[in-house]
């Protein structure tokens, strides 16, 4: 009796593509950081209901916070904002709100602390 490989070629291809996306995705590149964590909460409350907030902060000062909840038509409603400081030093906060009309971000706003080019650099990995 004769084995045959039902497998083709292009299906073939796309699974080796998959597995060497998989392997690579996420990796660090070299001499990279400033993205670990300084802290991390989650907290889900009414897991029946879909309720959640979370929040995290980088070293880098990358800053996220968010809340879902439902208002008192039913309807959910995520609420929060997330920071984070540019090449210049400037920190840019944008606050935004997502509901059955869709995704709103609020006013932008962002400001400059003058940092010493220094703390910039390292700030930014340099």
């Amino acid at each position: 009796m004769k084995m045959y490989c039902t497998m083709n070629v292009p299906f073939l291809f796309v699974l080796v593509v998959c597995i060497v996306q998989s392997l690579t995705e996420g990796q660090p590149l070299d001499g990279a950081h400033g993205n670990d964590i300084i802290y991390n909460e989650f907290v889900n409350e009414n897991i029946d209901k879909g309720e959640y907030s979370y929040r995290f902060k980088t070293i880098d000062e990358t800053e996220k916070d968010e809340t879902a909840y439902f208002n008192e038509d039913g309807d959910l409603v995520v609420v929060g904002y997330y920071s984070y400081v540019d090449p210049e030093g400037k920190i840019h906060y944008v606050p935004y709100r997502a509901d059955k009309t869709g995704f709103h971000i609020e006013k932008i706003s962002s400001g400059s602390f003058n940092l010493p080019n220094a703390i910039v650099a390292s700030l930014l990995g340099g």
